[in-house]
C-alpha cells in the first residue's frame, strides 16, 4: 500500500472544492481527501461553487461535468475568471470518455480530466500534482 504525507501547500493542509450535484458521489470524493489529510469544501451546484471559492479561496477544484443547472465546462470558465490571476487548478471529473469531451474540458480551463469510475489513488495522485 502507497501511503502518502498529509495533503500540504507548503505548512498548511490544501483546501479542495468539490462540485457535483448528486449527494453520493460528494461523499465519496469528501471521504478520499479527507483521509488524506485535506479540508474538504462541498458544493452541489455552481452557485454555491462560486460562493465557497469568493468565501474560501479553495487551492483546487474538481467539478463533476455534468450537472443540472450551469455545467462543469461552464463552472470551470466561471471560477477560472473568478480567481484571477492565481494559479487555481481545476480537474473534470466525468463518465463521459470521448476525445470531444476531454478536448471541451482543456477548452474550458480545466488542468486534468478523469473519466468515472476511477481509482482513488488516480484521483489523489492528479491532485497532489497540481497543488
Amino acid at each position: 500500500m502507497v501511503t502518502y504525507p498529509e495533503c500540504l501547500i507548503g505548512e498548511e493542509r490544501a483546501s479542495i472544492l468539490i462540485v457535483d450535484d448528486l449527494e453520493v458521489h460528494l461523499e465519496l470524493m469528501e471521504a478520499i481527501f479527507e483521509k488524506e489529510g485535506c479540508h474538504v469544501l462541498t458544493a452541489h451546484n455552481a452557485d454555491e461553487a462560486i460562493c465557497l471559492l469568493e468565501k474560501s479561496s479553495p487551492d483546487l477544484a474538481i467539478l463533476d461535468v455534468m450537472m443540472t443547472g450551469m455545467s462543469g465546462y461552464d463552472l470551470c470558465k466561471r471560477l477560472k475568471e473568478k480567481s484571477g490571476a492565481r494559479f487555481f487548478p481545476v480537474i473534470l471529473v466525468s463518465s463521459l470518455s470521448e476525445m470531444e469531451d476531454k478536448i471541451a474540458g482543456i477548452e474550458a480551463g480545466a488542468d486534468d480530466f478523469i473519466t468515472k469510475p476511477f481509482k482513488s489513488i488516480e484521483l489523489t495522485t492528479k491532485v497532489r500534482s497540481l497543488l
